[in-house]
Formats: structure tokens, sequence, C-alpha cells
């Protein structure tokens, strides 16, 4: 995790998914099986990688049949057209004011982490929230469940605003 904004720890996810791989935990399943399994729950592309480097062909019919997606991309950024076909059920991953601009211009709903934030009683709360955007609830009340709130699902649902969270992890130094 050296200088990466990002706070996920990149030995924690694909280590665990390794494991559970290596103890027989994943079953092989076709498009349709898989399709069946994910129909009318809640479906979180990705425990870490970015969902850009999958065959966007692959994701639309999971993402058709799941009631709820929870997805993010770094690739707005460094793969816009792959992104943009993202879109309609993926948050761009932005780590900046600026950044966030830029994307929900070219009409992505975006999550951004932000540097600025207070602690007010416990809790960190954003003080650079912009015109649009509002506080990822679960960072406010560490009960909600982001398979239970849905508001990180693209454009699927209609959603409209973008969400924002304060830094946090040891990314939160490099913001």
């Amino acid at each position: 995790n050296v200088e990466r904004v990002c706070y996920v720890r990149l030995e924690q996810a694909p280590s665990g998914i390794l494991k559970a791989y290596k103890a027989g935990r994943y079953e092989l399943a076709t498009i349709p099986e898989a399709v069946e399994l994910v129909r009318g729950r809640a479906l979180r592309v990705g425990a870490y990688g970015d969902s850009a480097a999958l065959p966007v062909g692959v994701l639309r019919p999971l993402v058709a049949a799941a009631a709820v997606v929870t997805n993010y991309t770094h690739a707005a950024g460094y793969a816009p057209s792959r992104a943009d076909r993202l879109g309609s059920f993926t948050m761009a991953s932005a780590d900046s004011i600026e950044q966030a601009r830029q994307y929900q211009a070219r009409g992505l709903r975006t999550f951004r982490v932000s540097p600025s934030f207070e602690l007010v009683g416990g809790v960190r709360r954003v003080s650079d929230i912009q015109p649009g955007e509002a506080q990822c609830p679960k960072t406010i009340d560490k009960s909600v469940r982001c398979v239970g709130c849905g508001l990180c699902d693209g454009n699927r649902r209609a959603l409209r605003g973008n969400i924002v969270a304060p830094a946090h992890g040891k990314g939160a130094a490099y913001l």
C-alpha cells in the first residue's frame, strides 16, 4: 500500500480468495447458472480488483438479474470508454473534487473519498460535500450494510446524486 490512495489492503482480499479457492469453496458455474444464483439478490462485483478488467458481456447478465449491484471502478481515469460502458451499474471512484466533476460530466455517478472531514460525536463528517453529493450512510452509522443500502448502484435504478466518504485506511495519507 505504498503511496496508494485506495484504502483497500491488497494483501487481504486476494489472499482470502486464494485460500477459499484452494479449500474448494468456489464452484465453477456457467453464466446462466451464475445468473440464477444472483437473481433478485444483492451482487458485489469484485472483492478487490477493477471490474473494468472483466468482459462487460459477462457482467451484464449478472447485473440484470441482481436486485442491487455494488461496484466501483478507477477505470474512468485510465480507460474512459470502458468505464462509460460500466457506468449503468458502476460508481466511478474519484480521488478529488475535480476528478469527480470530470466523471460526472460524462454521466457517471461517483464515489469520492475526501481528506476533508471533522470528527463530530465520534463520526467522521465530510466537510467538503459538493452539491449533488451525500455522505456514505455506512460512514455515519456502522449498522448500515452496503447490501441493504444500495446507493452505490451506478445508474441502474435511476438513482441520483453521488456519494462521498471520509478518507480512511492507510491510503488516506496520500489524498
